[in-house]
């Protein structure tokens, strides 16, 4: 009798061991994907559905991880999806709420930049008003964002 409440004993041990390995193997997929959807939108302010629905899919660790430095070390979305065979939209409609979502970026940051510079400077000179109005690059927006507030000169 106490051989058989040894077994019990020990096949109930085992089966927690297995189930527990298995939650710590579905825990690390789960941050892992979690952790490459964060730093997406960290770098870039948004995740494309095609490329949330890649991450979501069943890749392995090592997949997950590859995807992680590629997304931190990628100059763009779009060269990370030609450089990695990634699709960034599924849609048509999807591609025009982006452009329409980087559009209204831009112009928010255009205008960021121009309430800091007239509280800053009272009267902004329309060449500098101009030069404003014709930025396309949203990260030097930023930097010129992050100049006025610091009370930098800017650049040009």
């Amino acid at each position: 009798m106490a051989t058989m409440v040894t077994l019990g004993k020990q096949l109930i041990e085992k089966t927690k061991r297995q189930w527990i390995e298995q939650g710590i193997a579905e825990g690390t997929i789960t941050t892992a994907r979690e952790m490459a959807l964060a730093v997406v939108e960290a770098r870039f302010g948004q995740v494309p559905e095609g490329l949330r629905n890649e991450i979501q899919r069943d890749l392995h660790l090592n997949e997950l991880r590859d995807l992680h430095r590629a997304v931190v070390t990628a100059e763009s979305l779009e060269k990370l999806a030609d450089q990695h065979g990634y699709r960034l939209e599924t849609s048509l409609g999807e591609r025009w709420i982006r452009e329409g979502f980087e559009r209204g970026a831009i112009k928010s940051a255009r205008v960021a930049v121009l309430a800091v510079l007239e509280e800053q400077l009272g009267q902004v000179p329309e060449g500098l008003r101009e030069k404003l109005r014709v930025m396309e690059d949203l990260n030097e927006l930023r930097e010129l964002h992050r100049a006025a507030l610091e009370g930098e000169s800017l650049p040009g």
